[in-house]
């Protein structure tokens, strides 16, 4: 295929005059854009000159029919773009309300006062008190608690190992000493857990746990801000998440939580094996006695601890793999969703589908540790799009500007937003 016949492709797949055999022609062209090392210019021309062109074709198509079927057109223009993200263009948006200028009508480039994005780190605070700023330690082992080793691999993950050896700190058994890793605006980090258990933890979040799961009733870990889990099989020891609104109790399975407390509702997704979902009653009061992560007693189960305070529980649910749970304080939704849409980040990608231009900064401000101002009315806009979260800022708001309904500047961390 060459590049007339791959745009001429595109056309079709947008206009829905593609067979399925061309669909399936287009997607498989996608999937050899992602295994190769690089672009062929010979057969498919300047790679700038066929992204503009792309891009350029997803605008005036979302143009011409937003009136006629805005929602209904999104799994066309979706799989196109992911051609552009697959070519290193990695971008697309259109709005619900407004049509997209062209790509190169940009009044006020933002590129000046550009901020680069968020990378790999996190501090990891021991339960002596000590703290370990990821990005600033060696690689290898970090310290030992109890017998469990942590260590720092090259790519920046934290691993625990049980040690044979058992030295380190001895003050209390490792079941009992909690470990917290914390993640700043701008930072990700991945840990793998004592049980083998592996988390992904997004900008702006903390995870608590202990240096060892070894001889607790369960693994019971708590969360605020986002992470992603793929959790170790042990049918004797439930795995289970407390985030402020809601305890997640699994075996082994992979889903993710996004508990940021900007957000209304605490969204839990599950994309293999089967989670149950609590919410809380209410706010926590101040029955019962602190007790250690890894050491969940009955009187835990029917209540949860939340720094020595108890927590009621409200409704529970049992999620399948594709849907999602909404909680609120006492209240639980259950809805199918694409969980692609909520592992975008854990796979370094924004993908937006309908969603509000509040929310689509608020997740910007995290990502590229800056603070939103908005100048005046918040603009009233739904934003779809994909994009890799290793783009500089101004490229995406530059994307969102398109619209016509919204402008931005930056000065400094700070990005004010015009209607």
């Amino acid at each position: 295929m060459d590049k007339k016949q791959f745009l001429a492709l595109i056309d079709k797949y947008l206009d829905g005059r593609a067979s399925i055999e061309e669909e399936q022609m287009l997607l498989n062209y996608y999937g050899s854009f992602q295994n190769s090392r690089g672009w062929d210019e010979k057969v498919l021309g300047v790679k700038e000159e066929i992204e503009k062109r792309l891009l350029g074709r997803i605008q005036n198509h979302v143009s011409r029919t937003r009136a006629k079927e805005p929602v209904r057109l999104w799994p066309r223009i979706a799989a196109a773009a992911v051609i552009l993200v697959a070519i290193g263009a990695g971008l697309f948006f259109y709005t619900s309300y407004y049509a997209p200028r062209h790509l190169d009508d940009r009044r006020d480039p933002l590129s000046a006062n550009d901020i680069a994005p968020g990378k790999v780190g996190a501090t990891l605070t021991l339960a002596n008190g000590k703290t370990i700023v990821l990005s600033e330690a060696k690689n290898g082992e970090l310290a030992k608690e109890s017998g469990v080793a942590i260590t720092k691999t090259a790519n920046g993950q934290l691993v625990y190992v049980i040690s044979s050896e058992g030295s380190g700190e001895r003050s209390l058994p490792a079941a009992e000493m909690t470990n917290t890793l914390t993640t700043t605006k701008g930072e990700t980090v991945q840990v793998r857990l004592p049980d083998g258990t592996a988390a992904w933890l997004n900008a702006g979040s903390t995870l608590k746990y202990p240096a060892s799961f070894v001889g607790g009733k369960n693994r019971r870990v708590e969360l605020s801000g986002e992470a992603y889990f793929e959790v170790a099989k042990d049918k004797d020891h439930p795995f289970m998440v407390q985030t402020d609104k809601q305890l997640v109790e699994v075996l082994g399975t992979h889903f993710n939580i996004n508990s940021y407390s900007y957000e209304q509702q605490t969204k839990t997704t599950l994309l293999e094996g089967s989670v149950k979902v609590t919410s809380y009653q209410s706010a926590p009061s101040s029955r019962g006695t602190e007790r250690s992560l890894g050491h969940a007693t009955s009187r835990d189960l029917s209540h949860s601890r939340d720094d020595g305070k108890v927590r009621d529980k409200g409704q529970s649910a049992i999620l399948k793999p594709g849907q999602q749970s909404l909680v609120t304080t006492g209240f639980l939704k259950i809805i199918p969703v694409d969980v692609e849409v909520a592992t975008a980040w854990k796979n370094g990608n924004f993908l937006f589908r309908e969603e509000k231009l509040e929310s689509v900064l608020n997740r910007l401000a995290y990502w590229y540790d800056v603070e939103i101002i908005y100048e005046g009315k918040k603009p009233i806009m739904v934003i779809s799009g994909a994009i890799k979260r290793k783009r500089k800022l101004s490229r995406i708001l530059d994307l969102i500007s398109m619209s016509g309904g919204v402008n931005f500047r930056i000065e400094g961390r700070k990005v004010y937003v015009e209607k």
